[in-house]
């Protein structure tokens, strides 16, 4: 895979993106319940592939300010972001692809609230599945319907397209058959 500077700034500017977005909604971007408008953006891996460098390093930089869950949430919730964008690299389908990160993050997330948070919110004695579905939640609202709506938007726009690296013959941009 060929890198040049312009996708190492293309990077920059997703991880800047990705930590304004969470600063945005910080009071409701950490904690059992997680509603990160940020996660929106795992879309820009539907245009390049390469996105998945950018997005990682900025939920990294947005775990940092959660010091409540340290290290945890570094540990965890950055490798559910980095292993969501690399699940989603294969598949063809938007609907699919996009639910890569969803359950990658609904089971890692609450890796790091279990330990951070031992909290008597539970579910059957257990704590982590509550949080894999507080997590979920969150997860797909802000990622699967709120992504999803915005890469139908945004995909049949060449200049967007060609802004985030991607192309109209990519995988899931130029089809209309998403079934």
């Amino acid at each position: 895979m060929k890198f040049t500077i312009k996708d190492l700034a293309r990077q920059a500017v997703f991880a800047a993106l990705y930590f304004a977005f969470t600063m945005v909604v910080l009071p409701i971007a950490h904690g059992n319940i997680q509603f990160r408008l940020s996660e929106a953006l795992m879309i820009l891996v539907l245009f390049d592939k390469k996105a998945t460098i950018g997005l990682t390093i900025g939920c990294f930089f947005a775990n940092l300010v959660n010091v409540a869950s340290m290290p945890f949430d570094l540990i965890f919730g950055t490798l559910g972001t980095l292993l969501g964008c690399l699940l989603m690299i294969p598949f063809k389908n938007a609907f699919v692809s996009l639910l890569m990160p969803v359950i990658t993050n609904s089971f890692l997330v609450p890796v790091s609230l279990v330990i951070a948070f031992p909290s008597s919110e539970v579910v059957n004695g257990n704590p982590y599945f509550f949080y894999c579905f507080t997590v979920f939640i969150g997860e797909f609202v802000c990622l699967y319907i709120l992504g999803l709506v915005l890469y139908y938007i945004l995909r049949k726009n060449k200049d967007f397209v060609s802004l985030v690296g991607g192309k109209m013959e990519n995988k899931a941009i130029s089809s209309d058959k998403e079934a």
